[in-house]
This record gives C-alpha cells, sequence and structure tokens, in this order.
C-alpha cells in the first residue's frame, strides 16, 4: 500500500509540473489582460514660430510604446460609448531623444456615434484645458511644461468596430485618421492656449502579452514540482 501511494505521489508531480508549464505559456496576447503595443510616426506640427520648434522639427521620427490593461471594465453602460479608466496602464513617446511618458490612463471608444467610429488612448493630468489622473513626466521646452499624451484612431465609415468594447488587439486598419499628439501647457497661465505637437501614427504592432502574477505564479509551481520530482528520482536511484 505504501508504494502505490508512493508510485502515485511521485508520478503526479511531474504531470502537475508539465501541465503547469503549459498552461502558463498557452495565455496568447489576444487573451492576455495585459498587452503591449509599439508605434511609429513622423512629427506632422508645422512649428515656425512656436515655442516649441526649438527642440522638434516638422517629418522629425517619433518613436513610442504602450501597455494596456484589457481586463478594465466598461465604466460608460451605454451601447455607443465605452470608457475605461486606467485602461492605459503606460505609454512612452521618444522624438528625437525627447522621452516623455505616463501612467494610469484611459482609453474610449465611440461605435456609429453620429458620424465616426473611434478609439482614443489618452493620459493627462489635471490642470487648465486638461482633465485627467495620470501621471506624466516629460522635460519642459520653451517654458511649457508638458501636460498629457493622446492617441486617436477615428473612422468616418462607422466601420472599423463592431461594438463600443475596446478592441483587442487595437490595429490601424479600418481608421482613416491616425495622429498622436503631445499636449504643452503653459504653467504661469493655465486658461491659455495649449501647445499641440501632433505626430502621424504609421505603424502599431501587438508587441507581446505582459505576464499576470497569477501565470508568473502557475508557472514557478511548474518548475518547483519538476525539481522536486528529479530529486525524488535521485534519492530512489543513486549513481
Amino acid at each position: 500500500m505504501h508504494r502505490v501511494l508512493f508510485s502515485l505521489r511521485n508520478g503526479f508531480l511531474p504531470v502537475f509540473a508539465v501541465f503547469s508549464i503549459v498552461f502558463a505559456g498557452s495565455v496568447s496576447p489576444s487573451h492576455a489582460a495585459l498587452i503591449s503595443y509599439s508605434f511609429s510616426g513622423t512629427v506632422a506640427t508645422d512649428l515656425t514660430g512656436s515655442p516649441l520648434a526649438g527642440t522638434f522639427s516638422f517629418g522629425q521620427n517619433v518613436t513610442g510604446s504602450f501597455v494596456v490593461d484589457t481586463s478594465v471594465p466598461d465604466a460608460d453602460g451605454g451601447p455607443i460609448f465605452g470608457f475605461f479608466p486606467g485602461a492605459l496602464a503606460s505609454i512612452s513617446v521618444d522624438i528625437g531623444g525627447y522621452a516623455a511618458s505616463a501612467t494610469n490612463g484611459t482609453a474610449d471608444t465611440a461605435d456609429n456615434a453620429g458620424g465616426y467610429d473611434g478609439v482614443g488612448l489618452a493620459a493627462f493630468i489635471n490642470a487648465g484645458h486638461l482633465a485627467g489622473s495620470a501621471a506624466v513626466t516629460g522635460a519642459s521646452v520653451g517654458g511649457l511644461d508638458l501636460g498629457g499624451i493622446l492617441l486617436s484612431l477615428t473612422d468616418s465609415m462607422e466601420t472599423a468596430l463592431p461594438n463600443d468594447s475596446l478592441p483587442n488587439p487595437i490595429s490601424l486598419s479600418g481608421f482613416d485618421s491616425i495622429y498622436g499628439v503631445l499636449e504643452f501647457y503653459d504653467p504661469s497661465d493655465l486658461e491659455a492656449d495649449l501647445n499641440s505637437l501632433v505626430f502621424s501614427l504609421e505603424t502599431l504592432e501587438a508587441a507581446a502579452a505582459v505576464p499576470e502574477p497569477g501565470t508568473l505564479a502557475v508557472l514557478g509551481l511548474g518548475l518547483a514540482g519538476l525539481g522536486l520530482a528529479r530529486r525524488s528520482r535521485r534519492q530512489r536511484h543513486p549513481a
């Protein structure tokens, strides 16, 4: 009886370990909660006479990345607009060495909203004409502070989205107006107009799924099980 239980126990360990590792590796990007994206484009703003002109220039290359949390529920509740607070977990933009980043942004969608479909990813502070709760980081330019980052995808044909759910994955396909913006504001005059640095979005790719803590824990259990099984075999069959 002891021998049977011992054999079952040692047979279960490797099976459980293999199952855990296979399960942990089977989470595809389209089903994982955190999806990482990369994008590229070029500066599309004519900066003649702008306080931003000393740092940025028309046609300058833009690269960036962001992470979307697809587990965030729709807080709007209606059939046309979707609002996902906190779904933009992080975003970063690099333009000629200027680095902008933000965390705790929002995602918005619109489906057949009076002439357009749309997806917006925004990370703004709460100051002046900006309304948000994101933490935004970026150097001041020409006496202006960075107030936020926006990515906007809209479709005037109203066919890009099947509903107001946040698409997973997000792609440029089907949208006819696609751009990003760095918003700068005057900290000494919060009522002054914003200075917007607009850039095109020419590529957007889902880079990889970001492993969730639960998935990492299952993977750890699987590896620990394999290690325990090997140790048990060595004890029963010493060299």
